[in-house]
């Protein structure tokens, strides 16, 4: 029963593994970042605000993951595999085969059954990213893979390959990797994609030191230059939404360039964020629905099946026609699964909990 609790977080906990104080700016910003992956994944229904959550969003979510891997403090490599392993791969596998039937629901009585085979080998194979319908769950896979790599990185102890390690692996799956896994990710496990977005991952693991000084907000100095900071990131963002990108000028077409811009971009918009989230942080409802990542992250094809389908039989239509309309349904899909969605799916599954603890226990009388 103690390893179901452990891999949900049934319980919110007041404190880290490491016996920190959980960080509110962080928990704030992962609920950003999930809004930004559920408007990300309605397309061109989100109109202008498409292409902006593209630009920052999976980097993003890599490097907030990075930052709370500063707390890793296991010793042991088999435990540290195991342990990740319950707390990710087993949840994407539960969300995998849960949505499995509103998929087939969608297919019509006559092909109900037609791809279920298809969808249980793309659950085998880790979700690679852009081939399973259930958009999001690529991210635990690739999530997972990643921490056993950065793990064995760390087991060097040296800093420098902590950062050069990763870089090495982008620049190979970038220009040596054909074809590369940020146009076509096809590696099991999102392995190609691990190996790609690892650079965002030690970005965070390494700048959360830092970021933490200077969010703390307690001298003149670091009020100063966090505002100047968030002046800058929040203009450059805002411009990027409204279609101006003070980095895309038409003239470059050097590939190194350009793909040096794209990471800026990423890394701009990233701190907007995360800016704003530290301003935010005396708003607790926030950081909790942030606390649920990884429940939004496994409900996220569930919610958006199962909402238009009870307005639907209610003779309403949800139409996405303005990239406003997009943001408010994308928030209002995220407050439905956290206070109803995800409360009924812990209490099945302390109650399942339960009934196997009890059954062990009379095992053992």
């Amino acid at each position: 029963m103690g390893v179901l609790r452990d891999i949900f977080s049934i319980k919110e906990k007041a404190e880290t593994a490491s016996g920190q104080k959980r960080v509110e700016w962080i928990d704030i910003a992962k609920l950003f970042g999930m809004i930004a992956i559920y408007l990300g994944h309605f397309g061109e229904q989100a109109g202008t605000a498409y292409g902006f959550v593209f630009a920052f969003h999976v980097p993003f979510f890599f490097f907030l993951s990075g930052c709370m891997n500063t707390y890793d403090r296991e010793e042991n490599f088999g435990k540290y595999i195991l342990k990740r392993a319950q707390r990710i791969l087993l949840p994407f596998y539960g969300f995998a085969l849960v949505s499995i039937p509103p998929k087939m629901y969608t297919q019509g009585k006559a092909h109900l059954f037609d791809h279920v085979d298809e969808y249980l080998l793309q659950i085998l194979l880790g979700a690679i990213r852009n081939r399973f319908f259930a958009l999001a769950l690529w991210f635990l896979t690739c999530l997972f893979v990643m921490e056993v790599m950065f793990k064995a990185i760390k087991y060097t102890k040296r800093k420098v390959l902590i950062f050069l390690i990763p870089l090495l692996c982008f620049l190979f799956t970038t220009y040596g990797l054909k074809p590369g896994p940020f146009a076509d990710p096809r590696i099991p496990y999102n392995i190609d994609s691990a190996l790609y977005y690892m650079i965002f991952f030690a970005a965070g693991y390494l700048a959360y030191p830092y970021l933490i000084r200077l969010f703390q907000l307690d001298s003149k100095t670091k009020k100063i230059l966090f505002l100047v900071i968030y002046i800058v990131t929040l203009a450059y963002s805002a411009g990027v939404l409204f279609g101006v990108d003070l980095l895309s000028w038409p003239y470059i077409n050097n590939d190194n360039v350009i793909l040096l811009l794209v990471a800026v971009k990423a890394i701009l918009i990233s701190m907007a964020v995360l800016m704003s989230a530290r301003l935010l942080v005396r708003v607790p409802q926030l950081a909790h629905m942030g606390r649920k990542t990884l429940f939004l992250c496994g409900n996220e094809y569930i919610m958006k099946f199962l909402v238009p389908g009870v307005a639907g039989k209610l003779g309403f239509e949800i139409r996405l026609f303005h990239p406003l309309i997009a943001l408010l349904y994308t928030v209002f899909l995220i407050v439905l699964c956290v206070y109803i969605m995800i409360p009924v799916e812990e209490w099945m599954i302390k109650v399942t909990a339960e009934i196997i603890f009890r059954r062990e226990r009379k095992k053992e009388e």
